[in-house]
């Protein structure tokens, strides 16, 4: 087969200006693909108005990303999603010609127009699944209209190769679409490797916890978190926590913590903060916490391991498979108590845990040179 000119990732989620840190895993991806092909990703997003920008993110990478007026109406939101897409695919293939493959991030919603788009295009298709949508603890697939179902399950059918993010995504993948579980493999998320693991954090008289991600309670719950934190204060005076991240739930976090006199004292809110920023934030803090329902990944830890920070974890899939006892503490009962029981024991031992080590360890296992030959060999499966 002849080499692809190039391949068009048509992806649900990017980091653009506005949202910078939504789907930068996918934007990571991106780059590493973008080393042994050029790559043109394709974005829509809801804006004031009307308009369509292309950015050269390095000589091989380029996004378009077209941006439309959203409406009240739910179906009239969705031909505007869907033109937008349309028109930043024309003017790709204006300015570099038709794609050789086409390489879809998350199904849902881009997925239906890389469906129609098929109907006019005979390209091969690789799929990357990032979605927590498909496991049974999330359960947001089956709430899907039936239509989109269908779609996913034809897009799964045409699909050259089919990836997760995650062997714990790739099973619930596999779950949904068992005539295709053949066809999911496991390209992990790419990690941010320091140079160097600050051995020990920034001195300071209290001892503090950070958490990072979408604040929401279907997820992540945060709720249950802070009343953890209320009841580790009663023993731990000198606990802080700092919550980075935003989302519509946070006045109402805020409300709850100032109403338990923890806010500004026990627990801080960043709100969001630049991708770059959140290195610094691990050199003044003492460990991690995650204590979501269900995670597919869940770069923030990895990446908080590999900063040299012991993570304190529910058992929520993903991060199952780099969260031991090397590097972080599991919380027995996801409730307020067993929250505040495993954070007790992780105060008690948070310096005994060998920070180099184990972020070395993480670091090897997703460095941006492994994952690229993960790639590699989504991209070969496809004949690409």
């Amino acid at each position: 087969m002849a080499k692809p000119n190039y391949s068009l990732i048509v992806t649900s989620w990017y980091p653009t200006k506005e949202t910078p840190i939504n789907g930068i895993f996918i934007k990571k991806h991106a780059e590493a693909i973008s080393t042994f092909m050029p790559v043109r990703a394709i974005y829509a997003s809801q804006a004031v108005g009307n308009s369509m920008e292309e950015e050269q993110q390095n000589e091989t990478l380029s996004l378009t990303t077209a941006k439309y007026v959203a409406s009240g109406n739910k179906q009239i939101n969705q031909v505007r999603y869907l033109l937008a897409l349309r028109k930043a695919y024309n003017h790709t293939v204006a300015q570099h010609g038709k794609p050789s493959i086409i390489h879809l991030h998350v199904v849902f919603p881009a997925g239906l127009f890389v469906y129609l788009l098929l109907f006019l295009l005979d390209v091969p298709v690789i799929i990357t699944e990032h979605w927590s949508g498909y496991t049974n603890e999330d359960g947001r697939y089956e709430k899907l209209p039936s239509f989109m179902k269908t779609v996913t399950q034809k897009l799964f059918n045409r699909a050259k190769g089919i990836s997760a993010v995650s062997a714990y995504l790739q099973k619930a993948i596999a779950a949904k679409s068992p005539h295709n579980a053949g066809k999911v493999v496991i390209t992990n998320n790419i990690l941010d490797i320091p140079s160097k693991v600050q051995l020990s954090p920034t001195p300071t008289d209290s001892i503090r916890a950070l958490f990072v991600g979408n604040l929401n309670d279907h997820e992540k719950n945060v709720s249950l978190l802070i009343e953890a934190v209320a009841l580790v204060v009663k023993q731990h005076p000198q606990f802080e926590i700092t919550f980075v991240g935003g989302g519509n739930d946070l006045p109402r976090y805020k409300q709850v913590a100032e109403q338990q006199g923890l806010l500004d004292k026990h627990i801080r809110f960043t709100g969001y903060i630049a991708n770059k920023e959140i290195p610094a934030l691990y050199k003044r803090h003492h460990f991690y916490m995650l204590t979501s329902n269900f995670e597919t990944f869940s770069i923030a830890a990895a990446e908080a391991i590999i900063n040299g920070l012991p993570v304190i974890s529910t058992r929520c899939g993903g991060p199952e498979e780099f969260i031991d006892t090397s590097n972080g503490i599991w919380i027995e009962k996801k409730t307020a108590e067993g929250i505040a029981q495993a954070i007790d024991k992780m105060i008690a031992n948070y310096a005994t845990y060998n920070r180099a080590e184990m972020g070395k360890a993480i670091g090897e296992r997703y460095s941006k040179e492994r994952i690229v030959e993960q790639l590699k060999n989504l991209y070969h499966i496809s004949g690409a």
